[in-house]
C-alpha cells in the first residue's frame, strides 16, 4: 500500500527558512492543505539550490547534482547520440521514488528525467505555473519547447495555472503538442497571505502645486539577462528618463527587486547593483533589495506603482490593482484576461510624456477590494487536484 506521502521538488529561489522549515509562498496555502488533510509533504531539492531545512538535503543536492554532471558528461562524450540520455539522473530519481513512495509529485518544472521516473511508478506530477509563459512548442517558453524535450512526451501530468478560459482560448497553449490535465488556481501566494490583505493600504499617486511635491513609491522588478547570464538587465535609456521628469514631479521613493536568479550568483548581485546605482545616481532615495527572501507580495503592498519589461510579478501587481508600466516587446498581454488590463500601461521610447501626465491625471487609479475571495478558489483548485489522486 502507497504511503500518503506528497513529494515536493523545491528550490530555494522559491523558498523562506524560518526556524529550520522551508515556506514556499507561491504553493504553501496547498503545502499547508495537504499537511492538514493527513498527507506527509516530503522536500527534496533540485541541484544548485541553496536553501536547506537539515543536512540530509544537502547531502541531496550534492548527490543530484554529481548525477546532473554524470549526464552531461556523457552527452558531450557521445555528442548526444547516447541512447538513454539523462540515464543518471534517472537512477537517482528511481532511487528516491523507491524510498518515498509517493502518491504525487509537485513542483517547479519538475525536470525530464523526474517526470520519465514518475511514470515508471504511476505517480502523477504536476508543474506549478511561474514566470509569464508562452506555450508555443515551436517558440515559446524552454521548458514548453519541442526543441528543449528529448523525450517528445515526457512531460508534467497536470498543469496549475492561473490563466482563465478567455486567455487560454485564445493563446498559444493551443499550439502546445500535449495537453496536460489544466487545473485553474488564483494567484496562491496571495491565498496564502490572504489575511494581511483583506484591508490593504489603498495607495495612489498624487499631485500637488507646482511648489509642492507628493511622495510617489516605485517598485521596479528587474530581471536576469538570460537562461545563463545571472546579471540583471539595466534598465532602458529611455526609462531612465522617464524616471528622471519622475523626480521633477514626486518626492520620488525608488526600489528595485533583484530577480532570485541574480541573488543567488553574489558576483552577478554586485555587479548588478553597481550598474543601477551608476544608472540611477540622481535620485535622491534609492534601495536594492538584495535579501531574495523578502516576500513579493509584502514589497507589491507598499508601493504605488511597479515597473518592469515583462516580470511574472506583473500578473500579482494587478491582481493588487497597482499600476503597472512596462516595455516588453513579447505578447505580455496575453497572460491578462481582458478584465485586468486596464492597469496596465505600455510605454516606450517615444511616449514617455504620455505615460507621465496618464500618472498626474490619475487615470488608472483604482480602488484595492477585498481579496478573500483568493481564498474560496483556492480552496476549488485543491479539490479538483486531490480527485486526481483518487483516479
Amino acid at each position: 500500500m502507497r504511503n500518503d506521502n506528497i513529494l515536493f521538488y523545491y528550490h530555494s529561489r522559491f523558498c523562506v527558512k524560518k526556524n529550520r522549515q522551508l515556506i514556499v509562498p507561491k504553493f504553501q496555502y496547498f503545502l499547508d492543505k495537504f499537511s492538514s488533510n493527513g498527507f506527509n509533504v516530503v522536500y527534496v531539492p533540485r541541484q544548485t539550490t541553496t536553501l536547506f531545512p537539515s543536512s540530509i538535503h544537502i547531502i541531496l543536492e550534492f548527490l543530484h547534482t554529481c548525477f546532473v554532471k554524470a549526464d552531461q558528461k556523457t552527452a558531450c562524450y557521445f555528442n548526444n547520440s547516447f541512447p538513454q540520455r539523462g540515464w543518471f539522473e534517472r537512477c537517482y530519481w528511481i532511487f528516491i521514488l523507491i524510498i518515498i513512495r509517493p502518491r504525487l509529485l509537485v513542483g517547479f518544472e519538475p525536470s525530464q528525467e523526474l517526470c520519465w521516473s514518475c511514470k515508471l511508478f504511476n505517480v502523477k506530477t504536476v508543474d506549478i505555473e511561474h514566470g509569464i509563459r508562452d506555450f508555443d512548442c515551436m517558440t515559446g517558453s524552454y521548458y514548453y519547447r519541442s526543441s528543449y524535450r528529448y523525450p517528445k512526451s515526457i512531460y508534467p501530468d497536470i498543469l496549475l495555472t492561473t490563466l482563465d478560459e478567455e486567455v487560454l482560448s485564445s493563446s498559444s497553449f493551443n499550439k502546445l503538442h500535449y495537453k496536460p490535465i489544466l487545473i485553474n488556481t488564483p494567484d496562491l501566494e496571495l491565498a496564502y497571505f490572504s489575511k494581511c490583505l483583506t484591508t490593504p493600504p489603498e495607495v495612489a499617486p498624487q499631485t500637488g502645486s507646482q511648489n509642492q511635491l507628493y511622495s510617489l513609491s516605485v517598485l521596479f522588478l528587474s530581471q536576469y539577462t538570460s537562461r545563463f547570464e545571472p546579471i540583471a538587465k539595466p534598465l532602458p535609456p529611455f526609462i531612465v528618463e522617464f524616471v528622471s521628469e519622475l523626480t521633477k514631479i514626486y518626492d520620488l521613493n525608488f526600489s528595485i527587486r533583484l530577480h532570485p536568479k541574480t541573488l543567488d550568483d553574489f558576483s552577478a548581485t554586485t555587479i548588478s547593483v553597481n550598474n543601477y546605482q551608476s544608472q540611477l545616481s540622481f535620485l535622491s532615495s534609492l534601495s536594492i533589495d538584495t535579501d531574495s527572501h523578502q516576500s513579493l507580495v509584502h514589497d507589491l503592498l507598499t508601493v504605488d506603482l511597479v515597473l518592469s519589461c515583462d516580470s511574472s510579478a506583473l500578473k500579482t501587481a494587478v491582481l493588487l490593482r497597482k499600476i503597472v508600466i512596462y516595455w516588453s516587446d513579447k505578447p505580455v498581454l496575453n497572460s491578462f484576461a481582458s478584465y485586468s488590463r486596464e492597469f496596465l500601461l505600455h510605454i516606450t521610447s517615444s511616449n514617455v510624456i504620455d505615460v507621465i501626465e496618464l500618472l498626474k491625471n490619475n487615470q488608472y487609479y483604482r480602488k484595492n477590494h477585498d481579496f478573500s475571495h483568493f481564498t474560496s478558489k483556492a480552496d476549488s483548485a485543491y479539490s479538483a487536484l486531490t480527485k486526481l489522486l483518487k483516479q
